[in-house]
């Protein structure tokens, strides 16, 4: 039988890590925080709850997730600001979008 309390406690503040690691070497060192992990490459280490797709189009239903992590992404993109409003559509109202850039002289937070 299915515990609902917990199921509903469990599922009410999914984190999504939109552009987890890919194939890039350096992210590859850092473990993904997030209950769902995601990119348009497969990482080069295993990752748990990892989903293969593109930041443009994704694969989830709206209002989904409490918190989503988006790091050194958005200058990857082709159209950043299409990924953005995906990434505002599967974020729930009221959720956390936790977002930075990297730059030549260190991080943009």
């Amino acid at each position: 039988m299915l515990d609902t309390e917990n199921f509903q406690e469990k599922f009410s503040n999914l984190r999504l890590d939109v552009g987890c690691g890919g194939n890039i070497k350096f992210k590859s060192i850092i473990s993904p925080q997030a209950d769902i992990n995601c990119d348009i490459k497969k990482p080069l280490k295993k990752t748990s709850n990892f989903i293969q797709c593109d930041a443009h189009h994704l694969p989830f239903v709206s209002n989904s997730f409490e918190r989503v992590y988006v790091y050194d992404v958005l200058e990857h993109l082709e159209s950043p600001f299409k990924a953005l409003k995906e990434i505002y559509r599967v974020l729930k109202r009221g959720g956390t979008l936790e977002l930075e850039r990297r730059t030549v002289y260190g991080s943009c937070e």
